[in-house]
């Protein structure tokens, strides 16, 4: 066989080799690229359902602190009672958990795992794990993600006992000890001694609180 002979034959190969390899090239290209992008989107969507569940504790919290505050002390203590009562990782899971599923939604993704809550040194941890809504490309994987995000308060509370505390007369104060100071009984009587007159009646206690409290993204 002559080389020119060859030469043809080997360029035929090539004519109908090379679109199949750029044709394969692409389809991985393609293939990747879609994965990239839908772990990314999951990503994303980990991170906005984690803050979303940090957001919605802090909002009830800080609701009711601000509500409470100023109000006479029985009924500051009813409101405060449902926030610093339970353990930390427990208050408001229901619209914690709500936020959290919503936002992955938005995002397309579904919320797979968590919240989780839990105290970790000065922060509180809101971990949860994300699953995109579609599989990538020719594949059946669909991507998942992790992401934490985590409260730390910056003023007017504390963490006590595994539960909110607030700052209150040069000190953080679990619920109890609020109680034990906004409502302390008079001395009893004494039946035997002579009637007195009537004091002048002491101004009901309204004490004045704060709370705040930032949120970031932190490594899982």
């Amino acid at each position: 066989m002559s080389k020119a002979r060859e030469s043809g034959q080997a360029s035929t190969v090539l004519i109908i080799a090379v679109p199949a390899l750029v044709f394969v090239a692409v389809v991985v290209i393609v293939m990747l690229g879609d994965a990239f992008q839908k772990s990314v989107h999951t990503g994303n969507a980990a991170d906005a359902a984690s803050l979303a569940a940090a957001e919605a504790w802090r909002s009830r919290v800080d609701d009711a602190v601000a509500n409470a505050s100023g109000k006479e002390a029985s009924e500051a203590l009813n409101i405060l009672r449902p926030v610093m009562v339970p353990p930390a990782a427990s208050v408001n899971n229901a619209a914690v958990r709500s936020q959290a599923a919503s936002f992955a939604d938005q995002n397309g993704s579904s919320l797979i795992e968590g919240p989780s809550v839990a105290l970790r040194g000065v922060g509180l941890d809101f971990t949860v794990k994300t699953r995109n809504l579609k599989a990538a490309n020719q594949t059946d994987t669909k991507p998942e993600a992790s992401s934490t995000a985590r409260i730390e308060l910056e003023s007017g509370a504390c963490w006590k006992r595994g539960s909110l505390g607030l700052d209150y007369d040069g000190g953080c104060r679990t619920w109890a000890e609020l109680e034990d100071l906004w409502t302390a009984d008079e001395p009893p009587a004494d039946p035997s001694a002579s009637p007195s007159p009537s004091p002048t009646p002491t101004p009901e206690l309204r004490p004045v609180l704060t709370f705040r409290a930032s949120i970031k993204l932190v490594e899982g």
